[in-house]
């Protein structure tokens, strides 16, 4: 759960909660003669509270209270003990993420994506209780992803200190039921200028190609997150037609507090995101697509070879 409640907002601000239950199935054979078999539930729980600075902090609980299994005899036992994780995940760089993480073991990882279709990954664990040597206790892993509209194939090469060499690989495919789908979607300047903001606040910005398979109109809020340039969104009101696909123009505004930031002299690649958020049977929608990255010029910096610059 994402928190997208409005009058939740103030409590719990972009936290997101999940719970997750887990069926465990256990099956013991010896010499073509069945031993056990033995059966049960258990849940997780976990939250990811978004900190200042692109920084992620998330608490899990795992196997919450226990999960114990039921053999066939009938006898039940605890099989797995409540445990209890903490990782913390930052946003240097658009499209890079570094994560650390403590449970068992400590984790470390890395994830690169390239222009939203290819995952580049490395991560290491180690046993051993403190950072400081990583040296025959650790194993190291390194693999890719890809990405392509509703299939995402994932690799991972797992190198471990005594054993052999592990490969893990996985095809997801996700069925998207919403009834209003992002199409398309452009942004006119590219590059931006941070000089040149009141310039775009005053002109069309973005078109994005939005479709309604419903049978009935759509009350939808469409909006555009530009990193480095905004805080929150801009966000415009508008009415999907029942069944319809349509481009609609929006307009855009800056954060001009950012621009007096130091940072804010410095160029940057960023991908922006478009969002249509929506309600549908008293239960509220959203549907993301990720831009491909634009230049987001540092301020002071203008081009005079652009159409109604000079």
């Amino acid at each position: 759960y994402r928190n997208n409640v409005t009058w939740l907002k103030p409590l719990l601000g972009n936290t997101a909660i999940g719970v997750s239950g887990k069926y465990r199935s256990l099956r013991v054979d010896l010499d073509g003669g069945n031993l056990t078999n033995a059966t049960g539930w258990g849940f997780d729980l976990g939250v990811l509270v978004p900190l200042p600075g692109r920084i992620r902090l998330g608490l899990a609980v795992l196997d919450y209270g226990g999960t114990s299994i039921k053999h066939g005899n009938g006898v039940a036992e605890k099989a797995f003990a409540q445990r209890y994780s903490m990782g913390v995940g930052v946003k240097p760089l658009d499209g890079l993420t570094l994560s650390a993480q403590r449970d068992d073991a400590w984790r470390i990882g890395a994830e690169y994506w390239v222009n939203g279709g290819l995952a580049l990954r490395a991560g290491g664990r180690t046993e051993r209780p403190s950072l400081e040597d990583f040296s025959g206790a650790t194993t190291s892993t390194f693999g890719f992803g890809l990405k392509y509209r509703f299939a995402t194939l994932d690799y991972a090469y797992e190198h471990h200190p005594l054993l052999s060499p592990t490969h893990y690989t996985s095809l997801l495919l996700a069925y998207n039921p919403r009834v209003v789908s992002i199409k398309d979607a452009t942004i006119r300047p590219n590059p931006i200028f941070r000089s040149l903001y009141k310039h775009y606040e005053e002109n069309d910005f973005l078109d994005v190609v939005i479709v309604n398979s419903s049978i009935e109109e759509i009350e939808a809020s469409v909006s555009v997150m530009i990193p480095n340039a905004m805080v929150t969104a801009h966000q415009e009101n508008i009415v999907l037609p029942p069944q319809s696909k349509q481009k609609y123009t929006l307009k855009c505004t800056f954060d001009q507090g950012l621009f007096d930031q130091p940072e804010s002299y410095f160029d940057n690649f960023v991908t922006p995101t478009v969002a249509v958020s929506y309600t549908l049977g008293k239960k509220e929608q959203i549907t993301e697509k990720k831009l491909e990255r634009v230049y987001l010029a540092g301020k002071g910096k203008l081009s005079w070879n652009i159409p109604g610059m000079a």
